[in-house]
């Protein structure tokens, strides 16, 4: 007997089972996707304020070691500094010294011998100044003597200097005594003598009146 088939009976509609497994690993990947998604995103967040902290802490102690650097380096200039400021104070002191030291003595005196046109300077102890009395005493005789002469082109000086060696330092009596012939000459040098007609020159310790801290100075024509 032959069935007749009904448009409408949906039974015999067959629905193909790899959909449904396809369509399940589907949603799971889609969910699997997501929620590490998220775990990274989370992940992501925790590490950066991590690497964020570490940074800040390196920055920190980079600035807390470069401050304590700047401190101990400011300490070591102001050491250095209050150092050189008494290296300055004994170089001060020094130079006072030696300025009193060399400075003119109150116990210069000066000769003056006419006869010979001929003027001895005591200098007294290291000093190698004139006084400014001796030095006024000094302008005078040269002034005198240049008011007899015609000419002063004329006019020739021999100066020369004891060299005292006092505590067996030659070497610094050699230059105590060209300080004085220095100072002799300067003298002489201002007034129209020609400054090749003067002459210097320093003698072994020859002691005048029992003194060897003299210079002589003496003037003569030609």
């Amino acid at each position: 007997m032959a069935t007749s088939e009904d448009p409408d009976d949906v039974s015999s509609i067959t629905w193909p089972g790899f959909v449904d497994i396809m369509s399940s690993v589907i949603m799971m990947f889609i969910f699997f996707v997501l929620i590490t998604s998220v775990a990274l995103y989370f992940h992501t967040i925790t590490y950066k304020s991590k690497v964020m902290a570490s940074v800040a802490g390196l920055a920190q102690k980079s600035v807390e070691q470069q401050t304590q650097q700047i401190v101990k380096e400011n300490q070591q200039l102001k050491q250095d500094n209050m150092q050189m400021k008494q290296k300055i104070a004994e170089i001060e002191d020094e130079v006072k010294k030696a300025d009193s030291k060399f400075a003119a003595s109150k116990e210069q005196t000066v000769q003056f011998d006419a006869a010979t046109n001929q003027v001895t300077i005591f200098f007294g102890g290291d000093s190698i100044s004139f006084t400014e009395e001796n030095q006024k005493k000094y302008d005078e005789f040269v002034k005198a003597y240049l008011a007899k002469v015609p000419n002063p082109a004329n006019v020739y000086v021999d100066i020369q200097a004891s060299k005292e060696i006092l505590n067996e330092n030659e070497g610094f009596a050699q230059e105590i005594a060209t300080a004085r012939l220095m100072n002799s000459r300067n003298i002489i040098m201002r007034t129209d003598i020609p400054k090749d007609h003067i002459t210097i020159n320093i003698v072994p310790s020859a002691p005048i009146d029992g003194k060897g801290d003299w210079v002589t100075i003496r003037m003569y024509t030609k």
